[in-house]
């Protein structure tokens, strides 16, 4: 019987194999060695793709932010125009829906990015602030005409939990629980547009 022939390693497997490891021995715990191992290939075959470890932990906490963003633009572009808070309130949703689907990620941009070299760290946090730049136009354009420009000290705070709110579900969350994955994301919605909505109520108080 003829032994089954090689499955050589896409970076796609690479990188879905050391998510899996890094998450479950952390990224000190895993080595190229490991991550050859799981995928059943050499060594080099895996060098054939990245050139270090460290080459593959900044491309697997890239590639969310990347596809963040590209679900996001994807959003804007398809509903142009419209009421700001609606805009708003369909992108948290695909942002939310993001980690609530893949909680690896989640996970691995919390434990590891600090093990990222300092170059690396600044691509990902380069990447963060343009992510994090699209949401920042979206409440500035929630605030009414004449508060707009400079840009209120507030909207920094706004974006941070907006964007924040989300970011442990993936530690409690459960498709068995008593809310299924639609209701959450409905919940979370919800309860940001409504926190944001009030508080731009509030502020337009004190400053009227």
């Amino acid at each position: 019987m003829k032994d089954p022939p090689l499955v050589l390693p896409t970076r796609e497997r690479i990188l879905d194999t050391s998510k899996e490891l890094f998450a479950r021995r952390g990224y000190h715990g895993s080595s190229i060695r490991d991550i050859a191992g799981a995928l059943n290939v050499s060594v080099s075959a895996v060098y054939n793709h990245f050139r270090s470890k460290d080459a593959i932990l900044l491309e697997v906490l890239r590639r969310p932010i990347v596809d963040q963003t590209i679900a996001i633009e994807g959003v804007l572009a398809s509903s142009p125009g419209g009421d700001a808070l609606d805009r708003l309130a369909l992108c948290l949703r695909v942002h939310y829906a993001y980690l609530l689907g893949h909680k690896l990620d989640a996970e691995l941009i919390n434990s590891e990015y600090l093990r990222l070299t300092d170059e690396a760290r600044a691509s990902i946090v380069k990447l963060r602030n343009a992510y994090e730049a699209i949401f920042r136009r979206l409440v500035v354009g929630c605030l009414p005409a004449g508060q707009r420009e400079p840009e209120p000290p507030a909207v920094t705070v706004a974006v941070n939990i907006l964007l924040g709110l989300a970011g442990n579900n993936h530690r409690w969350f459960r498709e068995d629980g008593p809310m299924s994955s639609n209701q959450v994301l409905d919940f979370y919605v919800r309860f940001a547009i409504g926190g944001l909505r009030a508080a731009l109520n509030e502020g337009r108080q004190h400053t009227g």
